[in-house]
């Protein structure tokens, strides 16, 4: 039978207790500075002349015993967070240690290895929210809330299944139960709408993207969260790319093209000014790839999305290496990196989408895609 400690209860009385233990152990230390700084700031006291300024001994006295008095001070409360922090510490080893009992007297499948495997996922899910939450850089909020609603996804699968399950063992005469099934564009649209939507007024999205990954209702939440940010002020710089090559796949034809184009249009007629789309297009990649050989290249290789929320110093890269959004790689980025100034130097020398720039688009595209 294992034992659980019971975890000290943080009331006051307990923050009370702390406090006067740091009191106890620092108390000589504390006593040694307050004396000093009394013993200085009196010195700077007799240093003064009656009804004159104070002189540059006396300033230097004076802040000498504040100095001292601050110091003294901070050591007790130094103490105090100590003894706070192992509390704390020590709670959440005992919540650790409670959660991994109760995983081992709930979880029984008939396969120990298996039952060990899903208590270890169980515990290191529930870590790594602790830990993300406690010591997590700003965008964690859009991490949170993607495990989350993966999360509900499958204990809905899990509730489908035991009731099935269970059901099955009296008659076969059950209901339906339906389990949900993500895709991989279904998991990147969740994981980029929710990153989106931790961006607050004077952020910024700079996107490299494609036609196809919009085909059809693909990445709708993430458009949905995307009109909802330039509301708040946020800033998005979508930028399409037409081409052949991985990352971007196969162009969609002119009928999908428009599409796709003119819903993002309409996004951006609704944004005022603050979403913006550009393409490059067959006939613009031309001149582009001839001016701007570095920058075209860039394009033509990244599938990436770049967030920046105001004052901070490292920005959230997204990118993806096929076409149906299959492999997410997420990683940081340093606020004015070479990527920043090569997405610049693309966005200044590329024309903005308009309706008269994609119906001249539009007109050669089928000719194009066909002679492929």
């Amino acid at each position: 039978m294992h034992h659980v400690p019971t975890p000290e209860k943080r009331s006051w009385q307990s923050y009370y207790k702390d406090f006067k233990k740091a009191v106890k152990h620092q108390w000589p230390y504390a006593t040694f500075g307050l004396l000093c700084g009394g013993l200085f700031i009196w010195l700077s006291i007799r240093d003064a002349a009656p009804g004159g300024p104070a002189t540059l001994t006396g300033k230097m006295l004076e802040h000498l015993g504040m100095g001292f008095i601050v110091s003294s001070v901070a050591v007790v409360f130094y103490e105090w967070g100590g003894h706070i922090k192992i509390a704390v510490d020590i709670n959440r080893a005992v919540a650790d240690h409670a959660l991994n009992m109760a995983l081992e007297e709930l979880i029984h499948t008939g396969d120990k290895q298996l039952d060990g495997t899903l208590a270890r996922d169980i515990e290191s899910f529930v870590t790594s929210l602790t830990d993300m939450e406690k010591e997590g850089d700003w965008g964690k909020v859009g991490y949170t809330q993607y495990l989350a609603e993966l999360l509900h996804n499958t204990v809905f699968n899990a509730e489908s299944l035991c009731r099935l399950s269970t059901g099955l063992r009296g008659t076969i005469h059950t209901p339906r139960y339906q389990v949900k099934v993500l895709s991989p564009t279904e998991l990147t649209d969740k994981m980029l709408a929710h990153q989106m939507s931790g961006l607050d007024n004077g952020g910024r999205y700079s996107v490299v993207s494609n036609l196809g990954s919009w085909h059809g209702n693909q990445l709708r939440e993430l458009l949905e969260a995307s009109e909802a940010a330039v509301r708040r002020g946020v800033t998005i710089r979508r930028l399409f790319v037409v081409a052949w090559t991985p990352p971007h796949g196969n162009p969609p034809s002119s009928s999908e093209a428009r599409k796709v184009l003119e819903k993002h249009l309409k996004a951006a007629e609704r944004s005022q000014g603050n979403y913006v789309i550009k393409l490059l297009d067959w006939q613009e990649k031309d001149r582009f790839k001839e001016t701007h050989p570095d920058a075209y290249e860039f394009l033509k290789a990244n599938h990436i999305g770049i967030f920046e929320s105001r004052n901070k110093p490292h920005c959230i890269r997204v990118q993806v290496a096929s076409a149906d959004l299959a492999d997410l790689w997420i990683s940081g980025l340093q606020a004015g990196s070479q990527e920043f100034d090569t997405f610049d130097e693309a966005w200044k020398n590329i024309p903005t989408l308009d309706s008269d720039y994609l119906q001249r688009s539009l007109m050669r595209w089928d000719e194009r895609y066909l002679q492929r």
